[in-house]
């Protein structure tokens, strides 16, 4: 029992401290970053072999994602279509980020502010500002972590605007909002333009957000999901935002 649960830690330890590496692989390649690079941006997936174990790591630029502080509402409507949601939901839901979001506390048609959280008996009420991080989404009267697992890889804080860089943009998010098809998708992702200088360019905002999945030769896995600031400081070369670790399934849990 003692050597099973020893050998699991060890699974789990060296599967995280793998991903960590992959992390700092995908920044360093960030900072360095010249013409075709060694990974590809918008979310592409990059294999790589790390002392054996397998690691996926995907790289997208916040001014690629959905920006929660400041998306429109037709915007978060169909992100939460995409994910399952129907639309008397969507639309309570997106009321209720605009009402988390304002500064006031009058209620949308569909939304909720101090009373409706009071009612629901929650220990918190909006904040009626600006969210602080893409977790505190799941705080918002009508979210459930279905949806919210679903959308995570697409949405940020760190992007400061409302529009999409549809140049940085993932293919997937495009198709979940309805700007490119399934076909599309599938031509690009599966040789069509997945090489090209459109999945390399780097865009002049600094922050990124990474995604790392590592499967050790033993079975052992992590996940990790980092915000990371690589504005060039006197001190500093980078500076992590954000860093999440996650349950190690994901792009390696169906084999």
């Amino acid at each position: 029992m003692e050597l099973t649960i020893a050998g699991n830690q060890f699974k789990s330890l060296k599967a995280r401290l793998h991903a960590e590496a992959g992390v700092y692989l995908a920044i360093e390649d960030l900072i360095s970053r010249q013409g075709n690079s060694r990974y590809l941006l918008r979310g592409m997936e990059n294999r790589e072999d790390f002392l054996g174990t397998s690691l996926s790591i995907s790289i997208v630029s916040a001014v690629g994602l959905v920006d929660i502080n400041n998306a429109e509402t037709a915007v978060l409507s169909a992100l939460f279509n995409s994910a399952g949601m129907n639309e008397e939901e969507q639309d309570a839901l997106v009321d209720s980020i605009l009402d988390w979001r304002d500064a006031d506390d009058l209620v949308r048609l569909n939304g909720a502010e101090k009373k409706q959280y009071d009612f629901a008996r929650l220990p918190y009420l909006p904040a009626n500002g600006a969210f602080r991080s893409v977790n505190e989404l799941k705080l918002v009267l009508g979210m459930n972590m279905m949806v919210y697992r679903e959308i995570a890889p697409f949405i940020t804080v760190d992007a400061r605007t409302g529009e999409i860089d549809t140049t940085q943009a993932p293919l997937e998010l495009l198709q979940r909002l309805g700007q490119v098809s399934g076909d599309q998708v599938l031509f690009e992702t599966e040789g069509g333009e997945s090489d090209g200088e459109a999945f390399h360019a780097k865009p002049s905002h600094p922050v990124f957000h990474l995604e790392v999945y590592a499967l050790t030769k033993e079975g052992g896995s992590a996940h990790i999901r980092v915000t990371v600031d690589i504005s060039r400081r006197e001190k500093e070369r980078y500076r992590i935002l954000s860093w999440r670790e996650l349950p190690g399934k994901g792009r390696y849990s169906n084999g």
